[in-house]
């Protein structure tokens, strides 16, 4: 009996052990999801760059390139959501995004 809790005691060392790793954090915080976790990161880079124009791209299959939708001054995060021009976009489709003066967000729907 002892064994097993010393082996349970030791494995449980070991998994905390791993995701107090700042580069396996993402993939031991169970309770975020991926759609989160891209918010934040987001939130991170608008926070560091403060860019006041967003622009939106869409992948178009037809012609294999990102076409721009829509750019304009302002832009809000609402988790799941960004909300650029009017118009809400679903973080889950976001692909990358860049900022070199303004936020470029691609989406591939």
């Amino acid at each position: 009996m002892k064994k097993l809790f010393f082996i349970a005691l030791l494995f449980s060392q070991v998994i905390f052990y791993s995701c107090s790793d700042e580069a396996s954090i993402t993939n031991c915080d169970t309770s975020k999801d991926e759609v989160e976790i891209i918010a934040e990161k987001l939130a991170a880079v608008i926070e560091e760059y403060h860019p006041t124009t967003a622009a939106v791209y869409t992948f178009d299959e037809q012609s294999n390139e990102w076409v721009s939708e829509i750019a304009c001054n302002g832009y809000k995060l609402e988790p799941p959501f960004i909300l650029v021009c009017g118009e809400y976009y679903n973080l889950k489709y976001l692909v990358k995004y860049s900022i070199s003066g303004n936020l470029k967000l691609y989406f591939n729907y």
